[in-house]
Parts: C-alpha cells; structure tokens; sequence
C-alpha cells in the first residue's frame, strides 16, 4: 500500500540525510537533510530525560536541519502563519506550552535550562522544581489511583494450515537498523550478516528437503519473498523468521512484508507483522 501510494501522489518530496532510500526512488524533490551533530534539537529518553544535543559541525553542501526544511516547505504551500520559527529552540519553546497543566508538563525547560543545568526531567512545570511523576503512588485520576485495564487475549488473524503449514514471524538482527539506509554502507556490519535469510530449524529443513544456503520462496495467501535458508538450532520447529531490514533496494524481490499480514490491531493501528502462516518451497 505504501508503494500504490506513493507511485499515485502527485508530488512526493523526501526529506533525508542519506541517498538512496526506499522512499526516495518515488521522490519528485529530495531535500538534504542535516545529521543530529549538525544541526540542534533535543532527545527525550524512555525515563521522561530531556537531553539537548549542539551542533558540533555545519552541515555540508546543501544540507540542512530538519526544522528548515519542514518550515520552507509549509510556507510555499501557504502555510507560513503557521510556520514562522526562528530556531530550533523556539519550536521546543511551543511545543512545551502545549504541555502546560498535563502529566508531561515540560513549560520549566527551554534551551537556556538546558545549557546552564544539563539534562532536565518532566514533569517540570514553570512554576517550580521537577516533580516526581506519581509521587506517593499517587496517579493523575479522580481517585489517585492507576487504572489498569486488562485486555482479552485475541487469536491471530490466521493459523498454520495444509498449504501454509508454518508460523512465520520477523524482526530484527544485531548488525542493523531498519531498511540499512545506514548500516547498509557500513562493511564490518555488512560481514556479520551480509544478506536476507530465512532461519529454519534442522526438522523443518530436513522434512521440506532444504540444506543450508538452499534458495526459496516464502509464500503466503498475500505475497511472496525471495531469500536463503539458515539453518539453526535457535529457532524451534513449526516457526520461521526473517528480518526485516533487507528490501528492494538493496536485495530485489526479499522484503519480507510482502508476506505479512495486513491485519492491525482496532485501537492502535499497529500493525501484526510477527506472525504469519507460509508455505517454503525451494527455487532456482
């Protein structure tokens, strides 16, 4: 759908600090974008820490930050009422008055905190010190107490059946980041795992009749994938796995999500891209 979507548009501009993409190969206008140590901007760890990042060198070329970008953008679509920041940190200043008497209230922090006092937690509102969040074990309820919601379990969209006999779940491997837009170029993480596979456990291979190395197919009722078999005791009978960071810009025809199911969860939207049922069948 991302593709059907993107071929259609009428304009597409990507915004990046690497080339070539998976996106950008639709792109009409690609804008180069600055690295995180060339340009300002703020990380907010998993523990509510605030944390600013300097810029250390200028962007080189044509190259510039994120914000810039997004602002010259909006504004040639008319939009520049809404779009008329003079920095990063007066973006940070906006976004935190919108936080202004909510759990995460960060209108305490601003750039100049920052700089003078290092890494700043929220909650920290501007009218005093840093709170702790749920001080006391007391939680933002009528009642001061958390509310906990327990969720039925509900069974995958499809199980294993004659023609797709095994569970097929992905994810991620040690050497990668997502579609290797980065870690793609880098060599010593290319020779730890230098391309798409398909881990299959000794039983599995043995009853479809696959050795190490043996080119397949991966089948499901969607789609199908291209890659190689792993053969490998860390995985049990019944269930494959493939990562995810390899696509068609880098190994045509392996993208694993063109097997995956397109079913999402209702609230959420996530999508389930860790179990499938597929057939393996041996090619070439």
């Amino acid at each position: 759908m991302a593709r059907w979507g993107l071929e259609r548009a009428e304009l597409v501009i990507v915004q990046d600090a690497y080339y070539p993409t998976e996106t950008t190969r639709f792109a009409h206008v690609v804008l180069p974008g600055a690295l995180n140590l060339e340009q300002e901007g703020t990380f907010t760890n998993s523990d509510r820490t605030i944390s600013l990042l300097e810029r250390v060198v200028e962007p080189p070329g044509d190259a510039r930050p994120d914000w810039e970008w997004v602002q010259d953008v909006a504004q040639a679509m008319g939009f520049g009422a809404a779009f008329d920041c003079s920095s990063a940190g007066a973006i940070f200043r906006e976004m935190a008055m919108m936080t202004r008497g909510r759990p995460n209230d960060q209108t305490g922090v601003d750039y100049e905190r920052l700089r003078a006092e290092g890494p700043q937690r929220w909650p920290h509102p501007h009218t005093g010190a840093p709170r702790v969040l749920h001080e006391g074990h007391v939680f933002a309820t009528p009642s001061g107490k958390a509310r906990l919601f327990a969720r039925p379990y509900v069974a995958p969209e499809e199980q294993p059946d004659a023609r797709y006999p095994l569970v097929l779940t992905t994810g991620r491997v040690e050497a990668h980041w997502h579609t290797r837009t980065k870690t793609g170029n880098v060599e010593r993480l290319n020779r730890i795992d230098p391309a798409p596979y398909l881990a299959m456990s000794p039983e599995d291979a043995r009853e479809l009749g696959l050795v190490e190395g043996a080119r397949v197919f991966v089948k499901s009722r969607r789609g199908e994938a291209r890659t190689v078999v792993r053969v490998t005791r860390d995985i049990g009978p019944g269930v494959v796995f493939m990562p995810m960071h390899w696509n068609d810009l880098w190994e045509a025809g392996a993208s694993v999500n063109e097997v995956t199911t397109s079913a999402t969860d209702p609230l959420s939207m996530e999508p389930a891209l860790k179990r499938c049922a597929v057939a393996v069948e041996p090619f070439g």
